[in-house]
């Protein structure tokens, strides 16, 4: 299983989260294109809230597609 983050380490390309117990915050902001499309951005910040010495946070954004059946 691939991640994206561990509590502690020192390889490159991985951040130091500090503890298995995260908060998650998220904010979307969308458009119906019609009654069936929607796009919206999106913005995911996951971190320990500075519990732990080490908090580096993750942070995800993009572009959303839905397509309503």
């Amino acid at each position: 299983m691939e991640l994206y983050g561990e509590t502690y380490t020192d390889r490159l390309g991985r951040k130091e989260l500090g503890l298995q117990i995260m908060f998650r915050e998220s904010a979307e902001v969308g458009y119906s294109l019609n009654d069936h499309n929607v796009i919206s951005l999106y913005l995911d910040h996951i971190s320990n809230a500075s519990i732990a010495d080490k908090n580096e946070g993750l942070d995800t954004f993009g572009l959303r597609y839905t397509h309503r059946l």
